[in-house]
Protein backbone atom coordinates (compact mmCIF):
# COMPACT_ATOMS: atom_id res chain seq x y z
CA UNK A 1 0.00 0.00 0.00
CA UNK A 2 1.16 3.51 -0.83
CA UNK A 3 1.75 5.23 2.51
CA UNK A 4 1.56 8.63 0.80
CA UNK A 5 -1.96 8.23 -0.61
CA UNK A 6 -4.81 10.53 0.43
CA UNK A 7 -7.60 8.87 2.42
CA UNK A 8 -10.05 11.75 2.36
CA UNK A 9 -10.45 15.37 1.35
CA UNK A 10 -12.02 18.05 3.55
CA UNK A 11 -13.91 20.94 1.97
CA UNK A 12 -14.17 24.11 4.06
CA UNK A 13 -16.85 26.54 2.78
CA UNK A 14 -15.69 30.15 2.71
CA UNK A 15 -17.34 33.51 2.12
CA UNK A 16 -15.03 35.31 -0.29
CA UNK A 17 -17.38 38.10 -1.35
CA UNK A 18 -15.06 41.05 -0.79
CA UNK A 19 -17.95 43.51 -0.35
CA UNK A 20 -19.07 41.53 2.71
CA UNK A 21 -15.76 40.33 4.11
CA UNK A 22 -13.53 43.28 3.15
CA UNK A 23 -10.79 41.05 1.66
CA UNK A 24 -10.73 38.77 4.71
CA UNK A 25 -12.30 35.41 3.76
CA UNK A 26 -14.59 34.02 6.44
CA UNK A 27 -15.35 30.36 7.21
CA UNK A 28 -19.07 29.69 6.81
CA UNK A 29 -21.08 27.83 9.45
CA UNK A 30 -24.63 26.60 9.95
CA UNK A 31 -27.15 27.10 7.16
CA UNK A 32 -24.69 29.17 5.10
CA UNK A 33 -22.16 26.32 5.13
CA UNK A 34 -24.85 23.73 4.41
CA UNK A 35 -26.08 25.72 1.41
CA UNK A 36 -22.62 25.97 -0.14
CA UNK A 37 -21.84 22.30 0.50
CA UNK A 38 -25.19 21.17 -0.94
CA UNK A 39 -24.55 23.23 -4.08
CA UNK A 40 -21.17 21.53 -4.44
CA UNK A 41 -22.91 18.16 -4.05
CA UNK A 42 -25.37 19.06 -6.80
CA UNK A 43 -22.61 20.23 -9.13
CA UNK A 44 -20.55 17.09 -8.41
CA UNK A 45 -23.29 14.57 -9.25
CA UNK A 46 -22.13 14.21 -12.86
CA UNK A 47 -18.72 13.10 -11.57
CA UNK A 48 -20.27 10.55 -9.15
CA UNK A 49 -18.65 12.42 -6.26
CA UNK A 50 -20.51 13.00 -3.00
CA UNK A 51 -19.56 15.12 -0.01
CA UNK A 52 -20.52 13.76 3.37
CA UNK A 53 -21.44 16.86 5.36
CA UNK A 54 -20.18 16.78 8.95
CA UNK A 55 -19.76 19.72 11.33
CA UNK A 56 -19.98 22.38 8.59
CA UNK A 57 -17.38 20.60 6.44
CA UNK A 58 -17.65 18.41 3.39
CA UNK A 59 -15.67 15.17 3.47
CA UNK A 60 -14.89 13.10 0.39
CA UNK A 61 -13.86 9.56 1.29
CA UNK A 62 -11.39 8.28 -1.28
CA UNK A 63 -11.12 4.65 -2.19
CA UNK A 64 -7.73 2.97 -1.82
CA UNK A 65 -5.43 3.82 -4.77
CA UNK A 66 -5.51 0.27 -6.09
CA UNK A 67 -9.33 0.43 -6.39
CA UNK A 68 -9.64 3.90 -7.94
CA UNK A 69 -11.08 4.28 -11.39
CA UNK A 70 -9.26 7.01 -13.29
CA UNK A 71 -11.75 9.08 -15.33
CA UNK A 72 -11.13 9.75 -18.99
CA UNK A 73 -11.73 13.33 -20.10
CA UNK A 74 -12.65 14.74 -23.50
CA UNK A 75 -11.76 18.09 -25.03
CA UNK A 76 -9.69 19.02 -21.98
CA UNK A 77 -12.75 20.55 -20.30
CA UNK A 78 -13.08 18.15 -17.40
CA UNK A 79 -16.12 16.28 -18.66
CA UNK A 80 -16.06 12.48 -18.40
CA UNK A 81 -15.74 10.82 -21.79
CA UNK A 82 -18.88 9.20 -23.10
CA UNK A 83 -18.61 5.47 -23.59
CA UNK A 84 -19.95 5.59 -27.19
CA UNK A 85 -17.59 8.30 -28.42
CA UNK A 86 -14.77 7.32 -30.81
Amino acid sequence: MDTHAFLDVAVVPLDVNNYRVKYRPRVLTGTEAAGVLESINTASERFATKLNIENDRGIIQLSPPEKREVPTYRNGVGLPAEKNMP
